[in-house]
């Protein structure tokens, strides 16, 4: 015990950093791409400075209760009303939805199409101060305190069209440039716990003694600390890869899914031989290694499902446009 004593000392003093999966305010969730790509300039013009300062945060309601990954069972409408459009209908599991001051929301303006999967779903910029925009609850997640995820209800929402994103109709493709950001990000984030856990590991192996030596020395923990080496380099590998094919302006669908679900995945195995190789230690969270976990199992979920990613990627690759 006075070896782990002596790991706690060292790790958990009141200057060490601890894990953050709490959702901290932001200018956006799932990417700003939207905003930038496809809100009239002029619109833009009015609001950068306080999305880029911070001082204003924004929320991406994408998701239904009944449209997850099936984006096309989405139920909210925009109905065309002159130079404005009428917003009815419910948003679930959107992030930062209780706080933000504008939201990107996507709803059916074309039903006949989207029925077709052939488009139909426009987006819009809007004020969350607009009369009939409300978060009347929020949604509490495993392993995000304080990451407030609300449910928003759109009753007769007014959007001018010059508030719209991109075109009508075209609002998935939109949407995507979000999503793909937002992947992305949470590959990166899951990357950077990933090796954080692993140094804790890697420094707690030397430290503990079993049976007279460290048990880094037992070739058990050096092939679980191998097999998370090899897991965070692949990580990183992709992720670098990915981001500079995203860059350089080509086509990275299957390569975005796969990132997500392969960098996802990857943290909990990490996450389970790092608990594995601390033992009980590992199950009590005074190293934060069981909040770790708690987190790496959401990232699995959000931003699309690894079964998803894989049909994504399955699809693309049968189409001819996986290049890998």
């Amino acid at each position: 015990m006075a070896h782990v004593q002596e790991v706690l000392n060292h790790r958990v003093g009141p200057a060490q950093p601890l894990v953050q999966t709490v959702v901290l305010p932001s200018p956006f969730t799932n990417g700003l791409s939207p905003v930038l790509r496809h809100l009239n300039p002029e619109v833009l013009d009015r609001h950068r400075d306080g999305i880029a300062s911070g001082d204003k945060t924004l929320c991406f309601g994408l998701s239904e209760p009944d449209a997850g990954s099936d984006v096309f069972g989405m139920k909210t409408r925009a109905v065309r009303d002159g130079d404005e459009w009428v917003l009815t209908g419910t948003k679930q599991w959107i992030t930062n939805s209780p706080y933000a001051d504008y939201a990107m929301v996507f709803a059916l303006t074309d039903p006949e199409a989207a029925a077709r999967h052939k488009g139909g779903v426009t987006g819009f910029f809007v004020d969350t101060r607009t009369p009939g925009f409300t978060v009347p609850r929020v949604i509490n997640t495993m392993g995000h305190l304080g990451g407030d995820t609300g449910v928003v209800v759109l009753d007769g929402v007014r959007v001018r069209d010059e508030y719209r994103l991109g075109e009508v109709g075209r609002g998935l493709a939109v949407a995507m440039d979000g999503v793909n950001a937002g992947r992305m990000g949470m590959a990166a984030s899951c990357l950077g716990l990933a090796r954080w856990a692993l140094d804790q590991a890697v420094e707690y192996a030397k430290v503990r003694k079993t049976f007279g030596v460290p048990i880094a020395d037992h070739q058990a923990i050096q092939l679980m600390l191998a097999d998370s080496a090899m897991d965070v380099y692949a990580a990183k590998a992709m992720i670098q890869n990915c981001a500079w094919r995203l860059d350089s302006g080509q086509a990275s669908t299957a390569q975005v899914s796969m990132v997500k679900a392969f960098s996802t995945e990857m943290l909990g195995r990490v996450m389970d031989c790092s608990i594995q190789i601390h033992g009980g230690m590992g199950l009590t969270n005074e190293l934060r290694l069981e909040e770790g976990y708690r987190f790496a199992r959401v990232m699995r979920i959000p931003d699309g499902t690894g079964e998803i990613q894989r049909r994504t990627i399955a699809r693309q690759l049968l189409a001819g446009h996986a290049d890998l």
